[in-house]
């Protein structure tokens, strides 16, 4: 995998991970 590709990949997991905080998840008890 090259650099490049990675990034991309990480920037996807970093605005999933974001999005995931952002909106409610009803499977895990809000703090």
């Amino acid at each position: 995998m090259c650099v490049a590709s990675y990034v991309v990949w990480l920037n996807g997991e970093t605005k999933m991970a974001a999005t995931r905080i952002e909106v409610p998840d009803n499977t895990k008890p809000k703090v």
